[in-house]
């Protein structure tokens, strides 16, 4: 019986502690994927419902803005060099941007008061986020393409749990 036991028991304890670790690396997972999920759409509907012109701020008058895509060259071009971040407006003029900010993605809007409203929290770190912006023809509106990857932020797992998100999507024309 005590053999039974000393066989049984550390055996038994194993698997629980297996079934913990796999839970662990689900909810990970879970956390990732709606993050990812979350910022993804946000910035896709808010882009595609709201922005109207992608613009360079280095030539307006907001410095805090590096030089980003030149208002969406006609396709092709020599080549489409992604940027870390989008300065957009919207139909009535108002200002919208999204950026890096640490390993979290960042909204800003100078006009409606807005200072780094994050899309991500700590639980992920964000990498990798790219946009670009180009045309079809030079009467269509621009086609926007961002990229960027999610990973856990914090933990002693060997292999960590990332995801990578990538799309184009059209500007409404107004």
């Amino acid at each position: 019986v005590i053999g039974v036991l000393g066989f049984t028991l550390p055996l038994l304890f194993s698997i629980i502690f297996l079934i913990l670790r796999q839970q662990t690396r689900i909810y990970s997972l879970q956390e990732l994927k709606r993050q990812g999920d979350n910022a993804f759409s946000t910035i896709q509907s808010v882009i595609k419902q709201s922005g109207v012109n992608i613009v360079n701020p280095s030539i307006t008058s907001f410095p805090p803005y590096p030089t980003i895509i030149d208002n969406c060259p006609v396709y092709p071009t020599p080549s489409l060099t992604p940027a870390p971040y989008i300065f957009l407006y919207d139909k009535d003029g108002r200002d919208f941007s999204y950026y890096l900010v640490g390993s979290k993605i960042a909204s800003n809007s100078a006009a409606n008061s807005i200072n780094n409203y994050f899309l991500t929290s700590d639980k992920v770190a964000i990498s990798n986020l790219q946009f670009s912006c180009y045309r079809s023809n030079q009467f269509s509106p621009p086609i926007v393409w961002t990229a960027f990857k999610v990973s856990q932020s914090v933990g002693a797992d060997p292999t960590p749990a990332f995801m990578q998100y990538s799309t184009k999507f059209q500007l409404r024309n107004y």
